[in-house]
């Protein structure tokens, strides 16, 4: 076995060490999808707002026209339809006005639910990482170890570092 082959007790590993360019960029992922679905929300909200506002004002026109109707000069059945469409009106503005809300919740517990998704996702990425990096370090000092005990001058511990090196060939991939 060549000796540059050999796992070295000294290496370490320099991602859990020092964060490279595509673990930065992976982490500057976060606040940009957080900011994309912030503008997504917003937009879509400003649009509701804006049908919401021309909803406000067609009501706002009808009971200025109820108002200025004399009350003589109106039969009780169109003064009754102008208000029910007022109602109908003023039911549509409500139902959309919840509809924003929605969408906003909506979108509020998305934005959050991912931004939990994709921290569980890093951090599990991260410990897998720490995992590989501790059994590569345990491989090399049990192998750093039973090259020590065939180095030995006992006869027994040679051989237990001749089986120790056996085991770690099997268990190691």
């Amino acid at each position: 076995m060549d000796r540059a082959q050999l796992p070295s007790s000294t290496t370490t590993n320099s991602s859990l060490d020092e964060p490279t360019s595509s673990s930065k960029s992976r982490s500057s992922r976060l606040p940009l999808w957080i900011a994309v679905s912030t503008v997504i929300v917003g937009g879509i909200w400003f649009f509701q707002q804006t049908s919401l506002r021309h909803l406000t004002q067609r009501i706002h026109h009808l009971q200025q026209d109820i108002d200025r109707l004399p009350n003589k000069s109106v039969a009780p059945i169109d003064r009754i339809g102008l208000e029910k469409e007022q109602i109908t009106l003023e039911r549509d503005r409500i139902t959309a006005q919840n509809g924003v809300y929605n969408l906003l919740f909506q979108g509020v517990g998305a934005t959050i639910l991912g931004a939990l998704i994709y921290t569980s996702w890093r951090y599990l990425r991260r410990t897998d990482e720490q995992f590989q990096h501790a059994n590569s370090k345990q491989i090399t000092d049990r192998f750093t170890q039973a090259i020590s005990y065939i180095a030995s001058d006992k006869m027994e511990v040679r051989l237990g570092g001749i089986y120790l090196l056996e085991r770690l060939a099997q268990e190691s991939p």
